[in-house]
């Protein structure tokens, strides 16, 4: 029973996920923080230095 509950929860979040205007702003601001981090060049740069 337990698992039953925890996947609904689940599938209730993910929904939420998908379908709440401030979640996708949330993630889009996330994405946009991601990215300017440029990690694949800095990992790159560090790997050089070994």
């Amino acid at each position: 029973m337990k698992a039953l509950i925890v996947t609904h929860a689940r599938a209730a979040t993910s929904g939420r996920a998908v379908t709440d205007p401030s979640m996708a702003r949330a993630a889009a601001a996330l994405s946009e923080r991601i990215r300017a981090e440029n990690g694949a060049a800095q990992a790159a740069s560090i790997l050089e230095t070994l």
